[in-house]
Formats: structure tokens, C-alpha cells, sequence
């Protein structure tokens, strides 16, 4: 991820147009829902660059209804590499077992590692963080995929992702 000025975007997107197009996931908003503990220590250690950091996240692809698919995800950074475990379900079912209020729709082992992780972190939702995000694939090589987020906001307050993407801009005019 790099923060860019308009005039480093500009400059970047003349010199990579001609060598990616729309990848299917072209234009989306993406929401993303943080959970971590009352003092914010999941953030705080990651923000630390430890060899082992992880967190907790609910996300969608656009503002979802309480039956349209979400993914939890639990990320996990070794030495750099990202591991990304991840399950797709209804947005009302996943609130509802993050919350501990239902138990997994999936029974399956990311399910599984993500309930160890609930058991061993008292988590709940922190913050939501909302873009308008812009995907490309290489015209060469379909696997490299390169994606620009703009119009990035947050909020603290009503954080499901079914009550919409708006909050307060995070980034300075031009970046």
C-alpha cells in the first residue's frame, strides 16, 4: 500500500494504462469492520511490527443487506507473508457469531480458527474503514492485480456493514 499525491498518480496511471485493464471486480466500495479490544491492542501491537501479528476483520464488497455474503476474515502476517483465512456467509449471520450470539453457519476449519480466536481475544467491532476502490489486471500476467483506493473514510459509531459506507474522510485534499 502507498499513499500517493494526485500529480504520483497521475504520473503512475500514464505509465501503467496501457498495460492493465478492468479486472472483474473493476469498481466496488469496499467495507471493512475492525475488531479488536477495549484498548485497541490488536492495533496498537501491529502498528509495532512484530514478526506475528493478526486481526479480525468483516468484510463486503459493496453496502451488503442483512442476506447478502460478507467474508470474515482472520489475518495473519509471519515475516512479512500474509496469510489470509477467510469464509463467505450472510452479513447478518457472521454479526450475529462475532457477536457470539449464534455459532458458525460453516463448521469447517477456518471457522474453527476463527472461533479460537474469538475464545483467546474479547474482541468486538472497533472501527469501520470504507473506499472506493478501482481494480486492475495486467494485460501480460492475469495474477498481478493492482488496485487503487480512493475516497477513503472511517467511523466508530454503528458499525455494521449493512448500515452503509459513509464516514468522515481520512485522507488530506489530494491524496
Amino acid at each position: 500500500k502507498y499513499l500517493l499525491s494526485r500529480e504520483k498518480y497521475q504520473a503512475l496511471w500514464q505509465e501503467l494504462e496501457p498495460l492493465v485493464e478492468p479486472d472483474r471486480f473493476f469498481q466496488s466500495t469496499v467495507c471493512s469492520v475492525y475488531y479488536d479490544w477495549d484498548d485497541f491492542r490488536l492495533i496498537r501491537h501491529s502498528l509495532d511490527k512484530p514478526v506475528y501479528k493478526e486481526k479480525l476483520r468483516l468484510r463486503s464488497y459493496n453496502v451488503p443487506g442483512p442476506e447478502d455474503p460478507v467474508f470474515v476474515e482472520l489475518k495473519k502476517k509471519y515475516k512479512g507473508v500474509v496469510y489470509k483465512r477467510r469464509v463467505a456467509m450472510a452479513a447478518a449471520d457472521a454479526e450475529a457469531w462475532l457477536a457470539g450470539a449464534a455459532p458458525a453457519p460453516d463448521q469447517g476449519q477456518i471457522s474453527r480458527e476463527i472461533d479460537w480466536f474469538l475464545k483467546t481475544n474479547p474482541v468486538s467491532p472497533r472501527v469501520l474503514i470504507a473506499c472506493d476502490r478501482r481494480a486492475y489486471a495486467a494485460k501480460e500476467d492475469r495474477e498481478l492485480r493492482i488496485t487503487f483506493d480512493s475516497a477513503i473514510r472511517w467511523r466508530d459509531t454503528d458499525l455494521s456493514l449493512t448500515a452503509g459506507d459513509q464516514g468522515q474522510e481520512l485522507l488530506s485534499d489530494g491524496q
